[in-house]
């Protein structure tokens, strides 16, 4: 069934014709004739009139889409020009329809569609992947993925997604628009979408696994305060700001959040989430809904300084009780945590470190909200607290952070043990009344 290939009449007269430009040929490898037309355009996006498309990928890789008898076919070819791809789209077309004319044809197995990673994200992975996650994990990864991810590669199939486009990806991002951390986040979350695509056998390999995609981060610094006149110069410069500021500005809120987060041991998205009816100023307890793991639903014991400073907001706030945020804006909704670290942190630590400087003590490291987490950590150790009851306080599921405080808690000297007793209201130069507040909280916590 040989069909020899003609060349056509223009035809000047058909509209349809005249767009065309060049280069229109007939094939007739049966039956009926089937028309290719190409036209030439900026795009690189020719379309074959009743056959399909050919789409230039970069380089000599040309993607070619056809469909023949209701069947869809794509295709990645590698050639020098649109001309030589638009022939290989004819030879195609022109084996399949030989193949359906046989009278004992032997159909191949058609392989669906390669879906782009944007079809494959909404459809797939997303409603799969992010059931139980964090509120705050799904839309960090929503942000992500519309900010970078999807206006990069959501309209690249997933098998080509290769290491070329990977680092070509890299370079255009970092350092004008990401850091390092930031790109491995973006990697982690394109490799866990792979990862799926790899367990459907869609794809075959998971390209974002592969070794030297992630960029080199440089580890943060991991600042806390270890001593009681930094702590105390911070607290202070909180209370001095909370006399300055207008009632529009809350004043009191400031030493009582900086309070409940290094005496606390609170993770910032926790202390706003804190509601009046979670504080159990009496029995001097903190009722944790935490949302990062399961440890982290927990009651904490307050220690004395804690309770007297949540005491004094309470009797300040102007709205105070029930489930009320203990550190909302003024209309009761959820601060914002950047301007709880621009605002109330950052102002705060300046001040402090002024004084001390001024003093010739010193001065703060550069400050978290998470600092003053590991600050309660390093603090509970240094008065003696076990640290298995120090991890549970803080709802973590692991020792480790709690033992690399503790071997820094250790040099501690006697005499910073007994000012960090003075500061928190456990002024005893026994052990006895660290001893009772611990069984106490051992008590909360069981």
């Amino acid at each position: 069934m040989n069909n020899p290939t003609t060349k056509t009449d223009t035809n000047k007269s058909d509209p349809s014709l005249k767009a065309s430009r060049r280069y229109k040929t007939a094939l007739t490898p049966g039956p009926g004739v089937l028309t290719l037309m190409s036209n030439t355009d900026a795009k690189a996006n020719r379309r074959v009139r009743g056959a399909g498309t050919v789409n230039h990928l970069g380089a000599d890789r040309w993607r070619l889409r056809f469909q023949v008898s209701g069947t869809r076919h794509s295709k990645v070819v590698r050639v020098s020009s649109k001309r030589a791809a638009e022939r290989q789209l004819a030879e195609f077309i022109t084996d399949l329809r030989r193949d359906e004319w046989d009278p004992a044809p032997q159909a191949p197995a058609q392989r669906p569609e390669m879906p782009t990673l944007g079809e494959f994200v909404e459809g797939v992975w997303w409603p799969q992947s992010t059931v139980g996650l964090a509120p705050r994990t799904i839309a960090d990864y929503r942000w992500r993925l519309n900010k970078y991810l999807f206006p990069a590669l959501g309209n690249t199939p997933l098998d080509e997604i290769d290491a070329r486009t990977l680092d070509m990806l890299r370079t255009k991002t970092m350092g004008a628009k990401i850091g390092p951390g930031s790109w491995n986040k973006l990697v982690r979350i394109l490799a866990l979408i792979l990862d799926l695509a790899l367990e459907y056998e869609i794809i075959d390999r998971n390209v974002a696994r592969a070794k030297g995609r992630r960029a080199k981060a440089i580890a943060p610094a991991r600042t806390y305060l270890d001593s009681a006149p930094a702590i105390a110069a911070l607290l202070d410069a909180a209370g001095e700001l909370d006399q300055q500021s207008t009632p529009a500005r809350q004043p009191g809120i400031r030493r009582a959040l900086l309070s409940t987060l290094t005496f606390g041991g609170l993770r910032i998205g926790e202390a706003l989430d804190l509601e009046w009816r979670d504080v159990n100023l009496a029995d001097g307890r903190l009722a944790v809904r935490g949302t990062k793991t399961a440890a982290a639903t927990r009651t904490v014991s307050m220690l004395p300084i804690l309770r007297d400073d949540l005491s004094a907001w309470r009797a300040r706030s102007p709205q105070a009780g029930g489930n009320v945020r203990v550190f909302g804006t003024q209309t009761g909704e959820l601060q914002n945590r950047q301007n709880v670290r621009q605002r109330i942190l950052i102002p705060s630590a300046n001040m402090a470190t002024a004084r001390l400087q001024r003093d010739g003590r010193g001065e703060l490291p550069a400050l978290t909200p998470h600092s003053l987490r590991r600050t309660a950590a390093s603090l509970w150790i240094a008065l003696g607290i076990d640290p298995a009851q120090v991890m549970r306080q803080l709802g973590h599921t692991s020792a480790d952070l709690t033992m690399t405080l503790y071997a820094k808690a250790m040099d501690t000297s006697e005499s910073d043990r007994a000012g960090l007793r003075t500061l928190v209201g456990l002024d005893d130069t026994s052990a006895e009344v660290v001893t009772k507040w611990s069984q106490t909280a051992e008590q909360a916590l069981g």
